[in-house]
């Protein structure tokens, strides 16, 4: 094509030419006729030329007598025009103009040629020289008659065609006349629904039916013309829009819900029109701020005609409209908008107690942007001086209003009131400049906060009735809290307190919670936590002339009550004095008065670090809090020499050690207040700068050297436990103490330290032996070190120096507590100095590479954090050389190692790349190895530390430098990128410990590349080609422990990689894994099926089965049967979104062959979007990702064997799985009956549901009624006591079932003691494959492969029972669970002796009286029980573990509890429907295994 068309023709050719339709062929043809033509006539294919063409076509008869063609010309000259001059369109308009109003006119009908037409018209009306409009008219009312056209297209084409001519006359004289015509179709439509509402109300009976065809086309037109103004009333000048607001109005009256609203929606556009003087130009708004204003006052004034309350939709339009409008009146002319404002937060508060939601939610946040945007500080001021005259103040107005919303009528709307409550005290907070006069103003608003939250502490202490009402209590007492906290930080503390007073001076003498104070009123105590919380950049005047008496007399009134033995009192009185003391840090936040008072409570602060252990938090905090600040103001400010070179310990840098630093209870930690409470006070409030930084800093100076003496003495005093938040408060004074006054401390220290081993190598103890900081030398030791430590944020690099030479003894010390801390010395200085250790790298890399061998466990962590500087150190391009270390080999004894001797050889040159290289490789390698090590934090710091080490080296030396050298050196064939950048040469450190020689090695390598891979997958993903084969060929080794790994680095790649990438080595990792498929040991058979099944989900099942062997088809095909039964559940199943698996619940999968459709990026599995790792999800015994350390993962606790931890254990973890026509066993042996088929898939029932606990409830009084019979009061067991004895007085006699295994004459009790928890029952041993049960399709092919025809019947999968008996031979009581024990029924797996047997004793729970005595029936039978069928879950002990992991791992029952309620209620609710016979149901479907 020409390209002198300006892509017209491609353009048409794109749309039109590859479509079937043959409008569209009419147009391609059309075009090329054109086209033809233009160029018959020796003329170049331009706009023009083809604009000539199109316009000579149209002026033809017979073209104009055929709609086709005339449509198909139209469409081409709509692509035309807007690439024509607009000099040509001016010259010709009057013919074309005419040439399409007869097009409009001869084919009205059709609406398609109507479309094309208009939008050629518009566009030539656009073009127009605004000084011809007068000829423009006819074409212009053309256009306009088309605006209330029945068909939507249509109608929509000539709106946008209206818009876009108003939007080319902008600031034209023909905007006038353009914008009369459309106020004058307004004239005459909008009033039409009243008129012929009036003329219908007049008509008879016999012209109803004309009279309401009236009214509905009056009503159409009206919103036609509606949707119009909201495009086009912006750009509408100010005098026609004041006709069409005029004429909007009347439309309110009608009461027509959908008129009205349409009408709020045209000025609500109006209003959101920016104003002349904001932009001009199209689309700014002629509308003046005084007739805005007569806008906004009407809508305002007719509240009862426009405000419609029963309408929610209506009034949130107003609302929009009220707020659009207002904010654009503020901008305009602020004054104005503050005379009117106060009129419109009379009209919305009323609605913050509206019934529906919608409004309330709606109206806060409207209040809320009218305070922000319309209040300013004229208005703040004006309310601050009183006023003009009698007249109220707008903003006094505007706070009355809110303040009536905090009433009893608005309660349940407290939780959306107090957040308008909160942003106003915050704006006239920060808009005040008298202290005073906002506290007057603000002072019924403080004073509903504080009844709003003293009615909540009252609800709190009594315990009131717990129902619906209590969550919107708890909703607002929060919300509440929330202002209050935003008043304190912007009006300040003084301010709050003035109006409510804590009333704390006669606390504790009468009146409820406490007593009240001198007036009568109760004491707030709920305040001083909140003052704690939110107070920053306050004066700390107030604190030391308020504060500070007041919690001087409370611990007086508390010395005085514990000597008169009022013991509650005086405690009450203690607690009121810490909360006092633990405001002090808030009112130190960023004090601007801190100079002037500083020094007149220095000394009571000093003698409370001192002598008050209790109040060392605060008084640390406080003091910690000023120096950081103020060391944070000057370091930005660029007064560097007045602070320390070094970080403080416990800061953001200082992550690992947070819990130590930041610790104690708010004690001086960086965390101590929380992390809203940091962000509180880390940003500087306005005004406080240089001067102001300067000032405090000469104030804090002159009293560093004092706290830092004491504070020494403290920290030796102290308990090593109790030393952390000291240690960071020295630290912080220590980074602004100049540097003699460090100096010299940190000499003493040393020294001290010093004589402290020396005095310890001594064979006498001298006479002058240091005992402080510890009861023996180690602990001495650890004490000063850690003490020089905390020093080193103001130490030079001659202090550090020392510092560094006094921590290298401890490297090689045998005592555990003393390498540690020489290692966190070296820690420290390695993160927070590098440049003082590059320039004595000499110095610290012989101590590392020495002190390997000689780490302990309990320093391994720090060491760590030691080797992950210097790696980066060693590996960035900048790497000082290292001088011969020839001797660096001697260890603390003296003997030389082979290793070391090689490394010397190695470093007698200095330090070339190859030798740095080797130091490197050991270093990682020696993260490598700490991925093995049992110790959970190690093994955690050692996965950290290693990614971290990625990102550093990544970020380095990014792999992007490398692409285009990679590119320009591959050959033709290379397949694959070489691996370059500072992440591939990582990767390649730890894939060099493939080839090691030690199990252990390759093991810690394979881990470390799965923990890269994982976190690493898009980056890497290019290597795992490389990597598969020698990974894969490790799984023909006999090391089991290597196996393991290399079983999780496939899980790994199976969650991570590509699915494209992933299918293609489907073979070789099938081939490698299916090795060891028969082989149970290790759980290593089961792990491999969660493989498979998991390669099944991402890459598909036929793709899977392709690269299978014939000889473990079974497998698959069994896999295949699972899933698809699942999802059919799933589907079936409205709780089934609850059991997607974690990486393939949400992919889009084929019908077919269930792999997924993506592809690129997005082909990565869910689990490739960043998440936690998780190494026992990985490597751990469980084999699969939702269980921890062997526990279930759907409900119940181990069951313990009656005699040992093997057993019939065996048995009861069997039946808790899955028990094939009887439901769920009991898994504890005894921790109550269940309902067999309580609930779907025999999950127990919901006992929260309404219908079970209404059930349970009549079975409980049937039972009560029968059971106070004699049975009952002789203390027999009978059938309706659920197991139970009952004593003399018709109680329940509970035993404790364990204690009762304890009994030295017990069976098989050996001797009384119970397995450990991690071994209870044998299960949880690293031969048992139980725990990953849950991640196999089926139980019943586990248990067949294992040789088992059932699970009740089955060989203990633990290999081993007591007695040596398996669970289809006698238990430790008795037979299993299916027989009969020679003493009793056997419940669980445990036997029960019966009093046949010799001895009494509690019988266990157990659910067989609710079994049916026919096999093949389904469901419960109540028999002879007293209750009916039940079910409980029960309650694990590992809910009070603090790991998180095992809580979730302990509540992820509850979840299948709570599912099963909805499945269960449903299934039975349907069987009573469908009839008494339907029970049963046959045989049971296996239960599905758990997540």
């Amino acid at each position: 094509m020409v390209e002198s068309d300006g892509g017209l023709v491609a353009e048409v050719m794109r749309l039109h030419g590859h479509s079937a339709q043959p409008e569209s062929a009419q147009v391609v043809a059309v075009l090329s006729a054109m086209t033809e033509v233009v160029k018959g006539e020796q003329l170049t294919v331009t706009p023009t030329s083809l604009f000539a063409a199109a316009m000579s076509a149209l002026e033809k008869p017979e073209t104009q007598a055929a709609p086709g063609v005339c449509l198909a010309v139209c469409t081409v000259l709509g692509f035309t025009l807007p690439r024509v001059p607009n000099a040509t369109l001016r010259l010709k308009f009057v013919g074309c103009a005419a040439i399409i109003i007869g097009l409009l006119e001869r084919h009205r009908s059709d609406a398609q040629l109507c479309r094309a037409a208009l939008l050629c018209l518009s566009q030539l009306l656009a073009a127009l020289d605004p000084g011809h409009w007068p000829s423009a008219a006819a074409p212009w009312a053309a256009l306009l008659s088309f605006v209330l056209d029945n068909r939507p297209k249509v109608r929509k084409r000539a709106h946008s065609g209206v818009i876009e001519v108003l939007a080319s006359l902008q600031a034209t004289p023909a905007l006038a006349p353009a914008c009369d015509a459309i106020s004058r179709a307004a004239s005459s439509v909008l009033p039409g629904p009243e008129a012929a509402a009036r003329a219908a109300a007049a008509s008879s009976n016999k012209q109803r039916s004309a009279a309401e065809a009236a009214i509905s086309k009056a009503v159409a037109d009206t919103l036609h013309l509606l949707g119009l103004l909201k495009g086009c009333v912006a750009l509408m000048t100010a005098a026609s829009t004041k006709v069409v607001v005029d004429l909007l109005f009347k439309l309110y009256p009608l009461k027509q819900h959908l008129l009205s609203r349409h009408a709020t929606e045209v000025l609500t556009a109006l209003c959101n029109a920016p104003s002349g003087g904001d932009k001009g130009g199209a689309g700014a708004s002629h509308l003046s701020p005084a007739t805005l204003a007569e806008i906004l006052q009407v809508v305002l004034d007719a509240e009862d005609q426009l405000w419609d309350r029963k309408d929610a939709d209506a009034v949130l339009s107003l609302t929009r409209l009220v707020e659009a409008g207002f904010l654009r009146l503020a901008k305009a002319d602020p004054k104005l908008c503050a005379s009117r404002l106060p009129r419109a937060f009379h009209v919305l508060v009323p609605q913050l107690c509206a019934t529906q939601e919608g409004v309330r939610f709606g109206t806060s946040q409207c209040l809320r942007n009218l305070i922000v945007d319309c209040i300013d500080s004229d208005m703040v001021a004006s309310a601050a001086t009183g006023g003009s005259g009698k007249k109220q103040s707008p903003l006094v107005s505007c706070v009355a209003a809110v303040e009536a919303a905090m009433g009893p009528r608005y309660q349940e709307s407290w939780p959306l009131v107090m957040p308008v409550v909160g942003t106003l005290l915050e704006r006239i907070g920060e808009l005040s400049t008298d202290g005073a006069s906002s506290a007057a103003m603000t002072s019924g608003l403080l004073v509903g906060i504080g009844n709003i939250l003293a009615g909540a502490q009252d609800a709190d202490d009594d315990r009131a009735l717990l129902d619906a009402s209590s969550a919107s209590a708890s909703a607002a007492a929060s919300a509440a809290e929330d202002a209050l906290g935003r008043a304190m930080r912007s009006l300040g503390p003084e301010a709050v307190l003035a109006a409510l007073p804590l009333n704390l001076d006669s606390a504790g003498t009468g009146g409820k919670g406490g007593g009240g104070g001198a007036d009568g009123a109760a004491p707030r105590t709920w305040l001083l936590p909140l003052l704690r919380r939110h107070v920053s950049r306050a004066r700390l005047g107030h604190w030391v002339d308020t504060l500070l008496p007041l919690a001087r007399t409370l611990a007086a009134r508390s010395q005085a009550a514990s000597i008169a033995g009022q013991a509650q009192l005086s405690q009450a009185l203690h607690v009121l004095e810490l909360q006092l003391w633990h405001c002090l840090p808030g009112f130190a936040s960023w004090a601007g008065d801190l100079p002037a008072c500083y020094g007149r409570v220095v000394k009571d602060v000093a003698g409370a670090f001192q002598n008050r252990e209790d109040l060392r938090p605060a008084v640390g905090q406080a003091l910690r809090r000023m120096y950081l600040q103020v060391r944070r103001m000057l370091k930005s400010t660029g007064h560097t020499e007045l602070i320390g070179p070094g970080e403080p310990l416990g800061t953001a840098a200082d992550d690992d050690e947070g819990d130590e630093y930041g610790g104690g209870g708010g004690g001086g930690g960086a965390r101590g207040g929380g992390d809203q409470e940091d962000e509180l006070h880390a940003v500087p409030p306005e005004g406080y700068g240089e001067e102001e930084a300067l000032a405090t800093h000469a104030a804090l100076q002159s009293f560093t050297r004092n706290w830092l003496v004491l504070m020494f003495k403290v920290f030796l005093e102290q308990a090593p436990h109790e030393r952390g938040p000291t240690a960071a408060v020295i630290s912080a004074v220590a980074s602004l103490a100049d540097a003699p006054t460090m100096a010299q401390l940190f000499r003493a220290v040393i020294t001290k330290f010093i004589k402290i081993g020396t005095d310890a190598a001594a064979p006498v103890p001298p006479s002058d032996m240091i005992t402080d900081g510890g009861l023996n030398p180690t602990e001495r030791r650890c004490a000063f070190l850690e003490l020089a430590l905390a020093t080193a944020s103001g130490l030079q690099d001659g202090g550090l120096l020392s510092l560094l030479k006094a921590a290298k003894p401890g490297l090689a010390d045998k005592e555990p507590a003393v390498q540690k801390k020489a290692y966190k010395v070296l820690a420290h200085l390695c993160e927070h100095r590098p440049d003082f250790v590059r320039s004595h790298l000499g110095d610290v890399l012989p101590s590392v590479i020495v002190g390997s061998d000689g780490a302990l466990s309990a320093s391994r962590r720090y060491r760590l954090r030691v080797v992950q500087p210097l790696v980066l150190m060693l590996t960035s391009p900048g790497c000082p050389e290292l001088p011969p270390l020839r001797k660096m080999g001697s260890g603390a004894d003296g003997a030389d190692s082979d290793e070391d001797e090689d490394v010397d050889a190695g470093m007698d040159e200095g330090g070339g790349s190859a030798e740095v290289d080797d130091i490197v490789v050991g270093l990682v390698s020696e993260i490598v190895l700490c991925v093995k090590e049992a110790n959970t934090k190690t093994r955690a710091v050692a996965y950290g530390l290693l990614v971290a080490l990625a990102h550093g080296m990544e970020d380095a030396d990014p792999q992007s430098d490398h692409i285009e050298a990679d590119a320009d050196g591959m050959e033709a064939d290379d397949t694959l990128p070489p691996m370059a950048g500072g992440l591939h040469r990582l990767f390649s450190m730890v894939l060099a410990g493939l080839v090691s020689v030690t199990p252990h090695m390759q093991s810690a390598a394979v881990m470390a590349l799965a923990r890269l891979l994982y976190e690493f997958a898009g980056q890497l993903q290019s290597n795992v080609p490389r990597l598969l084969p020698p990974v894969l060929m490790l799984l023909r080794t006999k090391s089991r422990e290597v196996v393991k790994s290399v079983l999780g680095f496939v899980k790994v790649c199976a969650m991570r990689m590509p699915v494209e990438m992933l299918t293609v080595q489907l073979v070789p990792i099938l081939e490698g894994l299916l090795l060891w498929a028969d082989d149970s040991k290790n759980k290593f058979k089961l792990k491999i099926r969660v493989v498979v099944e998991r390669l099944a989900r991402r890459c598909g099942f036929d793709a899977v089965a392709a690269a299978m062997p014939p000889s473990d088809s079974k497998l698959l095909t069994h896999i295949r049967k699972q899933h698809n039964r699942k999802e059919r559940k799933r589907a079936d199943s409205k709780a089934g979104s609850d059991d997607e698996d974690e990486d393939g619940g949400g992919d889009a999968r084929s019908q077919r062959s269930g792999a997924t459709g993506l592809t690129g990026r997005s082909s990565m599995g869910k689990t490739a979007r960043p998440s936690e790792w998780g190494h026992s999800k990985v490597f751990g015994s469980d084999g699969g990702p939702d269980s921890d350390d062997g526990t279930r993962a759907a409900g119940g606790s181990r069951a313990s064997g009656a005699g040992g931890r093997k057993g019939a254990a065996s048995e009861a973890g069997a039946g808790g799985w899955a028990a094939k026509g009887k439901g769920r066993a009991d898994r504890d042996g005894g921790n109550g009956p269940r309902l067999a088929d309580g609930g779907a898939d025999g999950d127990p029932i919901n006992l929260l549901d309404a219908g079970a606990s209404r059930q349970l409830s009549r079975a409980a009084a049937r039972a009560g009624q029968r059971g106070g019979g004699e049975g009952a009061r002789r203390g027999d067991v009978g059938e309706g006591d659920g197991g139970y004895r009952r004593d003399g007085a018709g109680k329940y006699v509970i035993g404790e079932d364990e204690e009762e295994l304890r009994r030295p004459g017990r069976k098989g009790a050996k001797g009384g003691k119970r397995g450990r928890d991690g071994d209870d029952g044998g299960y949880a041993s690293d031969d048992s494959d139980f725990d990953d049960l849950r991640d196999v399709a089926d139980l019943s092919y586990a248990m067949r492969k294992e040789g088992a025809k059932s699970v009740q019947i089955g060989r203990s999968l633990a290999n081993g029972s007591v007695g040596g008996k398996s669970v289809g031979g006698k238990s430790a009581g008795g037979k299993s669970m299916g027989g009969r024990s020679e003493g009793g029924k056997s419940a669980g797996g445990r036997s029960t002796d019966s009093a046949a047997g010799g001895r009494k004793g509690p019988v266990k729970h157990s659910g067989d009286r609710f079994k049916p005595k026919k096999s093949n029936t389904g469901g419960d039978t109540k028999g002879k029980a007293a209750v009916e069928p039940y079910a409980y879950w029960q309650f694990d002990r590992k809910m009070l573990n603090r790991r998180k992991s095992k809580q979730a791992t302990a509540s992820k029952s509850l979840t299948t509890v709570v599912r099963a309620a909805k499945a269960g209620a449903a299934r039975g609710a349907k069987a009573r429907r469908g009839g008494a016979g339907a029970g049963g149901g046959g045989k049971r479907q296996r239960t599905a295994t758990a997540e």
